[in-house]
């Protein structure tokens, strides 16, 4: 899953965001800036990323594309799923709904008073009480569609979580 971070517990701001751009920004993509984003994030398929380049699918054709699509442009089908799916989460970025959950994780909060109160539920010492925040999100969403990528502030989860 992918979370947007943004920290300012040494006085300065970080932002770290997942590397997939929302649809509206990809439409944008030509066709050269498409193949970087795509080699980038789907490395082991370059020899098919660089079909896509020579018909000069652009971001906003690549949006649009298909299994049939991609087939008629002879790429098989584990690149193709791979590319589909891709496709896929780019556009879910944008697809929220009224039912659609919006995550916004103030992780200073969730750190330290779910640490200690995890602590005073178990009978623990609270310095070996981790959080998962990968589980935390997918506890809030329930079975519901995610509006947007997660946004968590404050402190930066530990480097060992699922996020």
């Amino acid at each position: 899953m992918s979370f947007n971070v943004a920290s300012s517990s040494t006085g300065s701001s970080i932002i770290s965001s997942s590397d997939l751009p929302i649809a509206e920004k990809m439409k944008e993509y030509n066709a050269k800036e498409l193949n970087r984003f795509l080699k980038k994030r789907l490395n082991n398929i370059i020899k098919y990323i660089d079909t896509l380049t020579d018909q000069e699918v652009d971001g906003e054709a690549f949006l649009d594309l298909t299994h049939a699509g991609l087939k008629a442009y002879k790429i098989p089908l584990r690149p193709t799923s791979k590319i589909v799916k891709l496709i896929n989460e780019i556009q879910r970025v944008l697809k929220g709904t009224a039912d659609s959950v919006y995550l916004f994780i103030n992780n200073s909060n969730v750190y330290i008073q779910g640490k200690k109160e995890t602590a005073r539920r178990k009978v623990v010492d609270e310095h070996l009480v981790q959080i998962d925040y990968d589980k935390l999100v997918k506890t809030a969403q329930v079975s519901r569609h995610m509006g947007a990528i997660p946004v968590v502030i404050g402190l930066i989860p530990p480097s060992k979580d699922t996020i």
